[in-house]
């Protein structure tokens, strides 16, 4: 999030110009406290996604998919070691979703903004939203202030985060059981210091449950023997 923050500048160029565009990010994590699964949507119009890659393609990259591949996983551990990595278009007439996956047991660097961290028997997920000086690369003056609002409103963010037990403290708009949902605009967003979730940690189970599963198991194995002597 903290790289979608620093590219506000060039998304407002874009909504400027073309409209509104969204954002979907859907992340699950393991009781280790790894992610195990990464995926973001990228839902605009073909116009935009033309805009994109021909900035993409000045940049030296020969398509969308080359600099997606090359660049995801920069800010996650910096090895695609273990993880897989897809990227895919869904096309629907003017409309374009780039999907981007990535799967795997992904230890978040020090510079993504995801810490993620246990606390006892919880697990806590944080994600900043920004750096402390990507306020500084935008311009202050009142008409832009004024134009940007409206344009950072067009750019719309849903996040959607799976915990490994219940979520029992989140400042997420939605939380049903062990998932929590952020749903905001590139205006709110400028505003908000992180995601938080807080969830329990599932147990494994102890020597004694696994004492009871297998006197039930001999329980059901002499009931079976007993009924074949009759």
């Amino acid at each position: 999030m903290k790289k979608l923050l620093l590219l506000i500048p060039v998304l407002l160029a874009v909504v400027l110009i073309s409209g509104c565009l969204n954002v979907a990010m859907y992340t699950k994590v393991d009781k280790s406290g790894n992610i195990s699964n990464l995926k973001m949507e990228i839902n605009t119009t073909s116009y935009v996604y033309n805009l994109m890659a021909q900035n993409i393609q000045s940049e030296g990259y020969s398509s969308m998919k080359e600099y997606i591949l090359s660049n995801y996983t920069k800010s996650l551990d910096g090895s695609t070691a273990g993880n897989t990595v897809d990227y895919s278009e869904e096309w629907s007439g003017d409309h374009v979703k780039m999907i981007i996956d990535l799967k795997g047991s992904i230890v978040p660097s020090a510079d993504s903004g995801i810490k993620i961290s246990r606390d006892g028997d919880f697990l806590l997920y944080e994600m900043s939203m920004g750096d402390d000086d990507s306020s500084g690369q935008m311009p202050s003056s009142s008409e832009f202030a004024n134009m940007s609002d409206a344009m950072l409103s067009a750019i719309t963010f849903d996040y959607y985060l799976e915990m490994p037990g219940k979520i029992v403290d989140s400042n997420a708009n939605e939380i049903k059981g062990n998932k929590a949902e952020w749903h905001f605009n590139g205006k709110t967003m400028a505003s908000m210091d992180r995601l938080y979730a807080k969830s329990e940690v599932p147990k494994a189970p102890g020597f004694g449950a696994i004492v009871a599963l297998l006197a039930v198991l001999c329980g059901y194995g002499l009931m079976a023997a007993g009924r074949k002597r009759d």
